[in-house]
């Protein structure tokens, strides 16, 4: 995302966020612009369904933890995954809202995970454990961990040992365990000589792409010609669709491609029972790296599902009494869930709109915004990707709608109706010109002007209420639609 548009983005929600959880009937309201669509009911605040699943499955994580700061049953000293179980349950107690501070258990296992690299995917894990715990050292030992876990890579592939070890051998597994670690030192600050971080992404991009096979999907072992393809399945193809939404360049044909590509098979084999095209095995993973999938490319639905709430559900229904999931003291499965558990009450903040123009050329745009929310206002916020024909009619979804394209916007009536009701419910829609393209701009005027004839968009002026105590605004050239009470519109 440009600058400009991600401070725009960043700005409006600051300025306007009270303002655009309005509701239907308050004194903020346009008037009506269509009866086509009738009033929705008021909808209750949902009420966060797993909060009491996660404290029951973060109270027996906690319990496996032992003096030594690892959890019960980890990895034996020589296994190469050693470290592996305990990052995950570190990841689960941090992403569950356990604090290091009051938590002596979780405070011992951080130390231990802050020992020095050893094996590939451990270190890849505890880095993402890392990007959760909001403490300085924490950006410390990411950076240390990234130059450690560039250097075991080989052409943007990883594998359970480093590269420098003779029975190197690269796997998708923890290629994307590597690239979610990267991401994460990227997000919290962590820099290298040589922008390494950034390259390292961008080669295990180009080296995703070479995997890819011809269905679309991915499989666990890496391959080349002339030997033949293995077979692609669904926890491998879900993590390859993730890594590639962080790695490479956005926006790119052949990048999007492959992302587009991955999508369709995974809409095409998706099933919650197992793990598609490999039955329970890897099961927990194939959830994880699902659920993933919603957050990191905003696709909620997925051949007409909606795959987070679905997890969910699945996940509630199938802990156990004690508080964790699978048979005899599974960390990995129970950590796994508790993740998704976490993720799938976040609330939906902002929904970029998919249309017919160039909609999505950051794809990364929301992620970015929806993150630097949730670590300054301690609150986990979500974003997803919308249909036009989903525009939501009421605010039980987003309460601010982002529109980005070039070239000409075209909705169909039916649709223009819809984000009609949205904007009278409360709604607040924050667009924005790619490359500042004239042809979108014009018909945002247009569809603007159409939907709210008495307040078209103008050009903001430094004592516009939309610009708050933003110092950032006032320096945009910005047009804007308000109702003198707050911001409608915001271009």
């Amino acid at each position: 995302m440009p600058n400009r548009a991600l401070q725009l983005l960043l700005c409006i929600i600051f300025a306007a966020s009270p303002c655009a959880m309005a509701q239907d009937g308050s004194p903020n309201a346009v008037p009506p612009i269509s009866p086509d669509i009738p009033a929705a009911p008021k909808a209750a605040t949902p009420k966060p369904a797993a909060s009491a699943n996660v404290v029951r499955a973060s109270a027996w994580l906690t319990s496996q933890l032992a003096d030594t700061g690892l959890v019960a049953n980890e990895y034996a000293k020589a296994h190469p995954l050693r470290g592996a179980k305990t990052a995950l349950a570190a990841w689960a107690l941090l992403s569950a809202g356990a604090d290091p501070k009051t938590s002596p258990k979780l405070r011992r296992t951080l130390g231990a995970l802050a020992g020095n690299p050893a094996a590939v995917r451990p270190v890849a894990m505890r880095m993402v454990a890392l990007g959760a715990w909001d403490d300085k050292r924490a950006a410390v030992l990411l950076k240390r961990d990234a130059a450690w876990l560039i250097a075991a890579g080989r052409a943007g592939a990883w594998g359970l040992l480093p590269a420098s070890d003779a029975k190197f051998a690269a796997d998708t597994e923890t290629t994307f365990w590597a690239a979610l670690a990267l991401s994460e030192a990227r997000r919290r600050g962590a820099k290298l000589d040589g922008a390494g971080i950034e390259k390292s992404l961008t080669a295990a991009g180009a080296h995703l792409l070479t995997q890819q096979l011809t269905d679309g999907g991915w499989s666990w072992r890496a391959w080349a010609k002339p030997h033949t393809p293995p077979n692609s399945y669904g926890a491998m193809t879900a993590g390859g669709v993730v890594a590639m939404t962080l790695c490479g360049d956005a926006g790119e044909p052949k990048h999007d491609a492959a992302i587009s590509r991955g999508m369709a098979w995974l809409a095409e084999h998706v099933s919650l029972k197992i793990n598609p095209r490999k039955g329970r095995e890897q099961y927990p993973l194939w959830l994880l790296t699902a659920g993933l999938v919603v957050e990191h490319t905003g696709q909620r639905t997925l051949a007409g599902r909606d795959l987070l709430a679905e997890i969910g559900a699945v996940l509630r229904r199938e802990q156990n009494s004690d508080g964790s999931w699978g048979y005899g003291a599974d960390v990995e499965y129970s950590a796994m869930a508790t993740v998704l558990l976490t993720r799938s009450v976040r609330p939906l903040l902002v929904a970029k709109l998919r249309h017919r123009s160039r909609w999505n050329t950051s794809p990364r745009d929301l992620v970015n915004v929806c993150n630097f929310l949730s670590r300054n206002y301690e609150r986990p916020v979500g974003w997803g990707v919308i249909g036009a024909d989903d525009i939501p009619t009421d605010l039980t979804g987003a309460r601010i709608l982002y529109l980005s394209g070039a070239g000409e916007l075209t909705l169909t009536p039916e649709q223009t109706v819809r984000l009609g009701h949205f904007l009278r419910r409360g709604g607040l829609v924050v667009s924005e010109s790619v490359g500042g393209d004239a042809a979108f701009t014009r018909s945002v005027q247009t569809l603007c002007a159409k939907l709210l004839p008495a307040t078209p968009l103008r050009a903001v002026t430094a004592g516009d209420a939309v610009c708050g105590n933003s110092a950032v605004i006032r320096t945009m050239e910005l047009l804007a639609a308000s109702n003198s009470i707050r911001p409608l519109w915001v271009h």
